[in-house]
């Protein structure tokens, strides 16, 4: 949506056909190059160009039924995927008031409300300014539409400041408009709790003080003091591995596991360690909360269904992983968040 409005803008402001088809192609072409190298490693990992969606048109490997039920079900407890009229309505205010939905911290409640603003002042609409506009409501629609995660909305935020900014065009009551803006910014962050690191002090703080900071530094600088080089790591219900110097695959969705998702297709636990065996994997390491949760289900949202997960299914992915993790795991000496194991010999 966001691309077919651009390429209209441009087919308006260019005069001439070879203009606007060379136009064009300067917008299409960087898009294609940025999104091609994914879709072919999509198909050579994969089988399946845009993995994991249109799982029944292309298949995939290490996917599912039951991973697509999962994965689909949390997207919905965390911001939906279907709405009445009136959800959708809602959803500005939603985005800068509930710290509970979308699966991120809450949206900019001044800059939400100067974009909403703009949306209905007719200078906003000119020249440019209508094409900048068009795109980043579609992109907003597009995003209510479908997936609803916070992380989805993040690379729209530029083109909606871009778009806010065309309300403030010709320096229209800029003293009460920013005394609205800041007046939002503090009520924000005086009612919301403030849930995150602030972000201010990365011009004050060291890097390497940063850097421990980020999720899975610890487990990482362990694993590369005390695993060989030739190893290769599996993460289960895990996947922070940024700083890892070793081979890894790890679990993408905690709530749509693809590793139980192996062990499952399997049913079998020895046959699991000769799979996991013969595809080099040496390390496992086990996120313990994801994993408890999701095996007893209390993940926020129903893992059971009577068709596609029943509960006789939830039983039997117990005691497969308890078989194998008893028979196949040994566990290292690793005292932080996690469990790491080493895969027994065959």
């Amino acid at each position: 949506m966001i691309l077919a409005s651009a390429a209209a803008g441009i087919l308006r402001l260019e005069q001439g056909t070879a203009r606007r088809l060379r136009a064009a192609l300067l917008l299409v072409l960087p898009c294609a190059a940025l999104v091609l190298p994914w879709i072919v490693k999509n198909v050579i990992a994969t089988g399946n160009p845009v993995y994991p969606n249109l799982y029944g048109s292309f298949g995939g490997s290490d996917w599912s039924e039951i991973q697509i039920f999962h994965h689909w079900r949390s997207l919905r407890a965390n911001g939906g995927l279907h709405k009445d009229f009136a959800s959708y309505l809602m959803l500005p205010l939603r985005l800068v008031t509930d710290n509970e939905r979308f699966l991120a911290a809450t949206f900019s409640g001044s800059l939400m409300a100067l974009f909403l603003a703009g949306l209905v002042q007719p200078v906003s609409w000119r020249r440019a300014g209508a094409h900048v506009q068009v795109m980043a409501l579609g992109g907003l629609l597009a995003w209510a539409f479908t997936i609803q995660g916070g992380r989805y909305l993040v690379a729209l935020v530029p083109l909606i400041a871009l778009a806010a900014i065309f309300f403030l065009e010709g320096g229209r009551a800029l003293v009460a408009v920013a005394a609205l803006t800041i007046g939002i910014a503090v009520s924000q962050r005086a009612l919301q709790p403030v849930t995150e690191f602030p972000v201010m002090d990365v011009f004050s703080v060291s890097r390497a003080e940063l850097i421990e900071r980020n999720g899975g530094f610890k487990l990482c600088q362990f694993l590369n003091r005390q695993l060989p080089p030739d190893a290769k790591v599996l993460g289960l219900w895990y996947n922070r591995f940024f700083f890892l110097e070793r081979p890894f695959e790890a679990d993408a969705v905690y709530e749509a596991p693809s590793g139980l998702a192996w062990l499952r297709k399997l049913d079998d636990p020895d046959a699991f360690a000769r799979a996991l065996a013969a595809r080099g994997f040496t390390h496992v390491v086990v996120g313990t909360y994801p994993r408890t949760v999701y095996l007893n289900n209390k993940m926020g949202f129903d893992l059971l269904d009577d068709r596609v997960y029943p509960a006789g299914q939830l039983e039997r992915d117990r005691a497969l992983w308890s078989e194998f993790s008893t028979r196949y795991l040994e566990r290292l000496p690793w005292d932080g968040p996690g469990f790491v194991y080493r895969l027994r010999p065959l």
